[in-house]
C-alpha cells in the first residue's frame, strides 16, 4: 500500500512537471517572440541600455582583489586548521622564512666538502651584507630578522651554524663528517649562562615564594635558552644523506633558512630585502649552485600568470574574431559579418566585465590564477549561442520583414538557449556552493554570473546588432565601413530579387558546390540571394544529405557504440588508478626559478620529518583533573601509529622529575602536586634544572601562571600516504583533541593545505549528484519527456567518465581543480546534447526522420559552436603555466567528447530507444 501511494505521488509529480513544460514552452515562445520584436524595433535603445548596464556593473571590479596570497585562495578559510594556525602564530610568533637549497655544481657530487661549505659561508656573508634603504633608513638582515629576544641574535637554521659560519673554524676541522654526526648527541643543559638559580628553593620562606615566582622574567629566560640551545637536527638539513657502517659519508644537498620578522611594520622592508636576497643568491658562485625560495616569491610567481597570460587572452580573441568572421558570413563585402562577429565577441567580453563587477560587490571573491581561465571558457559558451541565433535568423523566411524574422528566430531557439544557460549556471552555482577553496569558489561565482550576463546580452545586445547588420545589408553598405555604400557591382536589387554581375552568381555557386572537400549536388535551383551563409548552406546540406544517412547505417551505429564502450571502460580504469595529488608547484609557471627548488625538495628531502604541535590553551594547569587529562593526551598520542617516537612533552618529564625528587614526592596526592603554589614552585625549579631547560621554549607564562604550552611530535609525510590519507590523519588528530576535557588543538604548517582534501571524494560525489539531478529537472521541464531527459543526462555522464580516462592518460591529477572542472563539464556538456534533443522533440515523423531533421536543423550550429569553443582555448596550448595547459587539455577533450556524443552517440541512442 505504501509503495503504491509513493508511485502515485511520483506519477502526480511527473504529471505536474509535464504540465509545467507545456505551459512554460508556450510562455517562453511568446516571451521571446515579444522580446525579439522589441529588440528589432528599438535596436539603438537596446544597445545603449546594454552598454550602460555593463558600465554600471563593471564598476564593481574595483572591489576585486587581484593579488591575493596563496593562503587566501588555496586554503579553506573557515577550516579549523586555519584557526589553529592563527592561535599558534599569535602565541609563538609568525616568521617569514627565506629558504634555499644548495647543491654542488655537479649535482651528483658530495656537498659535504670543505670547498662547497666554504663557498656557502662566503654566500652567507654576502647575504648578511645586503643593505636596503626604506623611508630614509638603511636596513640589513640583522635589523629585520626574527630574534628570540631583542638582545639576542638572529634565528638562522643551517648546517653551517656548527662552525658559526666561520671559514677559519671550518678549515681547522679535521673531520667535518664526524662533527656533523656528533652534532645530534645530547646537549649539555648545565652549560646555559644567565639563568636564575632556584636550586635552594626549598629553603626560601613561604612569604617570599610568590614574590620570587612573580618576579621571574620568563620571556627573557625563554629567549636566552632558545639562543643558546641550537635545537636543530642537523642531519635533516642534509638532503639524501648516505651512511656507511653508521658513518655519514655523503650528502646531495643542504637546506638553509633565514628567519625574518613578519608583521605590519616590517612587511614592506622585508619585501625589498627578499628581492635583494634573491639577486644575491642566484649569482654564480664557485663549487655550489643555490636555489632560493620564499612564500612571497611563490605568491608572486603564481599570480604572474595574470598579466602574462592576459596576452594569450588577447591573442585568443583575435583568433576567434578571424575565425568567426570567416565562418559567420560569406566572404563578400555585402554578406560578410566581420563587424557582427566582433560585436558578438565584444558582448562576451562585456559579460566577463559584468560578472567580475557583480561578484566583486556582492560576494567579495578573490581573483585567482584559475579565474584567468574563465574568459576562454565563457568565450566558447557565448560564441556558441551567437551561432545559434545567427543561424536561426538565416533560416527564417526572407520575404518577412527583418523585425519579424528576428522575433521568429528568437522564438525558435530562445528556449534551447535558456535551457543550456540555466544548466551551465546551475553547474557553476553548485560548484561555488560546495567547494571550500576560495580560488575555486571565486572561479565558479564569476563564471555563474558571467554565464547569466552573457545570456542576457546575447538575446538583447547581440540581437540588436544582428538587426543593424541586416539593415546595413538591405541598404547596400559595406561590412566594416558601414557608412560607405557598396560598389555598383555588388548592389542588390530587392525589387527583382537579383544581384548585379554574373561574376557574383558564379562565385557563390562555385563556393557552395563544395564544403570541407565534400561535393554537393547543385542540380536543384539555388537562389544566389539566400540569406544563409556559405558554410550554413554547405553544412546544412552536408548534415542532411550525407552525415545523417551515413550515421543511420547499422555498421556505423555499431562502430560508434563500440567506441563509446571502449571510452567508457577506459574511463572506469582511469578512475581506479588515479590518486588525489596536488602541490603548490603545480600552480607555478613552468619556467619559474622556484620549480627547481620544489623538485629538489621533493627529490632530496622526501624523508623530511615534519613537526606537529599539540597546543594546550589557557586553563588551570595545577588542577589535578587537568593534570590527569594531560597524561591522557600523551598516552593517546603514543598509541597513534602515524606519529614517530619520542613525543616530547614537558609535563611528562616534569612528573617524572617531581616524582623522583623526595621533597616534591611528599607534596603529591595520587602522584600529582595538588596545590597551586607548590605546583608552580616545583615547575619553575624543574624548568631551571638541567632536565627541564630544554622545555622552556614550549611554555608561555602570564602573571606567573601558564598561559599556553605545547608538546611536539613528528611524522614522515612519505609514510602517511597520499593527500587524502594525510587529510584523514589531520582530521583524526583534530577530532582526538576535541574529545579531551581540556582545550587542546593540533597544528602543523602542512595542515592548512591538507584540509582541502577532507571528504574530497564524498563531497564531490554529492556535488555531481546535485548537478545531475538539477540538470535532469531542467531538461525534463524544457523537453517534457522524462525518458528523453534521462538519455541526454546519461550521454553527459558518459562525457565525464570518458574525461576521467583521458585525464589518467594525460597525467592530470585528481584534485579540487580537476574535480570542479569535471563538475562544470556536466553543465557544459548539455550545450551540444540539449540542442540536438530539443530539435529532435520538436520534429515529427519516424525516429530516423526526426534524427535527420534534428541534425539538419541544429547539426551545423552545434558543430560550428563546438569548433569555435575549441578555437577559443587553442591558444592555451602554448601557455607557460601548468594550470592553463591542463585547462586546455581538459576542455579540448571535453569539447571533442561533447561534439562526438552530441552529433553521433546521442542521435543513435535517440533513434534506437524511441522506436
Amino acid at each position: 500500500m505504501g509503495l503504491s501511494k509513493k508511485m502515485k505521488k511520483i506519477g502526480s509529480t511527473l504529471k505536474k512537471i509535464t504540465e509545467l513544460h507545456t505551459s512554460l514552452e508556450s510562455n517562453i515562445d511568446n516571451f521571446y517572440y515579444r522580446l525579439g520584436s522589441i529588440v528589432a524595433r528599438y535596436p539603438i535603445i537596446v544597445i545603449i541600455a546594454s552598454l550602460s548596464l555593463v558600465v554600471f556593473c563593471g564598476l564593481g571590479i574595483t572591489f576585486v582583489d587581484f593579488k591575493p596570497s596563496i593562503l587566501q585562495t588555496w586554503v579553506p578559510q573557515n577550516s579549523p586548521a586555519i584557526k589553529n594556525q592563527e592561535y599558534f602564530q599569535e602565541s609563538y610568533g609568525k616568521i617569514e622564512p627565506a629558504i634555499n637549497i644548495v647543491v654542488a655544481k655537479n649535482e651528483e657530487e658530495n656537498i659535504l666538502t670543505k670547498e662547497a661549505l666554504g663557498s656557502y659561508i662566503e654566500l652567507h656573508n654576502r647575504i648578511l651584507d645586503i643593505e636596503i634603504e626604506y623611508d630614509g633608513k638603511n636596513y640589513k638582515y640583522e635589523d629585520i630578522c626574527w630574534k628570540p629576544h631583542p638582545l639576542l641574535g638572529c634565528g638562522t637554521q643551517s648546517l653551517l651554524t656548527l662552525w658559526e659560519f666561520d671559514y677559519e673554524q671550518l678549515s681547522k676541522d679535521d673531520n667535518i663528517l664526524e662533527t656533523i654526526a656528533n652534532s645530534n648527541n645530547e646537549v649539555d643543559y648545565t652549560d646555559i649562562d644567565g639563568l636564575p638559580d632556584l636550586s635552594d628553593i626549598m629553603n626560601i620562606s613561604s612569604a617570599n615564594i610568590t614574590e620570587i615566582l612573580m618576579g621571574l622574567d620568563w620571556d627573557t629566560i625563554r629567549s636566552i635558552v632558545i639562543d643558546q640551545l641550537h635545537l636543530i637536527n642537523y642531519i635533516e638539513t642534509i638532503g639524501n644523506a648516505s651512511f656507511n657502517d653508521g658513518l655519514l659519508v655523503h650528502g646531495s644537498a643542504l637546506f638553509n633558512a633565514y628567519a625574518l620578522e613578519s608583521g605590519e611594520w616590517v612587511d614592506d622592508i622585508t619585501n625589498i630585502w627578499l628581492k635583494e636576497y634573491h639577486d644575491v643568491v642566484v649569482k654564480d658562485i664557485e663549487y655550489i649552485t643555490v636555489y632560493p625560495f620564499t612564500y612571497r616569491a611563490e605568491t608572486e610567481e603564481i599570480t604572474s600568470l595574470i598579466p602574462v597570460d592576459a596576452k594569450l587572452l588577447g591573442l585568443s580573441f583575435i583568433i576567434m574574431l578571424v575565425y568567426v568572421s570567416a565562418t559567420l558570413g560569406k566572404l563578400t563585402p555585402r554578406d560578410s559579418k566581420i563587424l557582427l562577429g566582433a560585436l558578438g565577441i565584444l558582448s562576451v567580453s562585456m559579460s566577463l566585465l559584468m560578472g567580475l563587477g557583480i561578484a566583486g560587490v556582492t560576494v567579495a571573491c578573490a581573483y585567482s590564477e584559475m579565474t584567468i581561465c574563465l574568459p576562454f571558457l565563457i568565450l566558447g559558451i557565448g560564441v556558441d549561442d551567437m551561432y545559434i541565433i545567427v543561424h536561426a535568423f538565416m533560416r527564417t523566411n526572407k520575404k518577412l520583414p527583418k523585425e519579424e524574422r528576428l522575433a521568429v528566430a528568437l522564438q525558435e531557439v530562445g528556449g534551447a538557449i535558456t535551457m543550456t544557460s540555466v544548466t551551465d549556471f546551475l553547474a557553476f552555482l553548485v560548484g561555488a556552493i560546495n567547494t571550500h577553496l576560495p580560488a575555486m569558489r571565486g572561479f565558479c561565482v564569476f563564471a555563474a554570473i558571467a554565464v547569466l550576463c552573457d545570456f542576457i546580452l546575447q538575446v538583447t545586445f547581440f540581437c540588436a546588432c544582428v538587426i543593424l547588420d541586416e539593415s546595413r545589408r538591405e541598404n547596400g553598405k559595406l561590412d566594416c565601413l558601414f557608412c560607405f555604400p557598396l560598389p555598383s557591382f555588388w548592389q542588390y536589387d530587392y525589387s527583382t530579387n537579383k544581384a548585379n554581375g554574373d561574376e557574383v552568381e558564379n562565385f557563390i555557386e562555385s563556393s557552395e558546390s563544395e564544403v570541407f572537400g565534400v561535393s554537393i549536388d547543385n542540380s536543384e535551383s539555388c537562389d544566389i540571394n539566400m540569406d544563409e551563409t556559405r558554410n550554413i548552406t554547405g553544412l546544412h546540406t552536408f548534415f542532411e544529405k550525407y552525415y545523417a544517412p551515413f550515421l543511420l547505417k547499422k555498421p556505423v551505429m555499431a562502430i560508434c557504440l563500440i567506441f563509446s564502450v571502449v571510452l567508457f571502460v577506459n574511463g572506469i580504469y582511469g578512475i581506479s588508478q588515479m590518486e588525489p595529488s596536488t602541490t603548490t608547484s603545480d600552480l607555478l609557471p613552468m619556467h619559474s626559478y622556484l620549480k627547481r627548488f620544489t623538485e629538489l625538495e621533493e627529490s632530496y628531502f622526501q624523508e623530511w620529518t615534519y613537526t606537529v604541535w599539540i597546543v594546550f590553551k589557557t586553563y588551570d594547569y595545577s588542577d589535578i583533573d587537568s593534570q590527569r587529562e594531560m597524561v591522557k593526551v600523551f598516552d593517546t598520542l603514543n598509541n597513534q601509529t602515524y606519529l614517530q617516537e619520542p613525543i616530547k612533552f614537558w609535563f611528562m618529564n616534569f612528573l617524572e622529575w617531581s616524582r623522583s625528587d623526595p621533597f616534591w614526592k611528599g607534596k603529591m596526592v595520587d602522584g600529582f602536586i595538588d596545590d597551586s603554589v607548590n605546583y608552580y614552585l616545583a615547575l619553575n625549579q624543574f624548568l631551571l634544572s638541567s632536565e627541564g631547560i630544554r622545555f622552556i621554549p614550549d611554555i608561555l607564562f602570564r602573571n606567573g601562571a601558564i598561559k599556553t604550552s605545547r608538546l611536539s611530535a613528528s611524522y614522515l609525510a612519505s609514510e602517511v600516504g597520499n593527500d587524502i590519507s594525510r587529510a584523514h590523519m589531520m582530521m583524526e588528530m583534530i577530532e582526538l583533541c576535541t574529545n579531551f576535557k581540556i582545550p587542546v588543538i593540533p597544528y602543523s604548517h602542512k595542515f592548512v593545505f591538507w584540509y582541502q582534501y577532507v571528504n574530497l571524494i564524498p563531497r564531490n560525489i554529492q556535488n555531481f549528484l546535485a548537478v545531475g539531478l538539477s540538470i535532469l529537472l531542467v531538461l525534463y521541464i524544457f523537453l517534457g519527456k522524462l525518458k528523453l531527459s534521462a538519455i541526454v543526462l546519461f550521454s553527459i555522464i558518459m562525457i565525464d567518465v570518458n574525461l576521467l580516462g583521458i585525464m589518467y592518460i594525460w597525467e592530470i591529477s585528481l584534485n579540487n581543480i580537476s574535480l570542479i572542472l569535471l563538475l562544470l563539464s556536466i553543465g557544459l556538456g548539455v550545450d551540444s546534447c540539449a540542442h540536438i534533443s530539443h530539435a529532435y522533440i520538436n520534429n515529427e515523423g519516424t525516429p530516423e526522420e526526426r534524427m535527420i531533421a534534428a541534425l539538419s536543423k541544429m547539426g551545423s550550429s552545434v558543430f560550428s559552436g563546438s569548433l569555435t569553443s575549441f578555437v577559443g582555448i587553442l591558444i592555451l596550448a602554448i601557455s607557460t603555466h601548468r594550470v592553463l595547459i591542463n585547462f586546455f587539455k581538459f576542455f579540448f577533450a571535453m569539447f571533442l567528447l561533447a561534439m562526438y556524443n552530441g552529433l553521433a552517440v546521442l542521435p543513435i541512442v535517440l533513434t534506437l530507444f524511441n522506436k
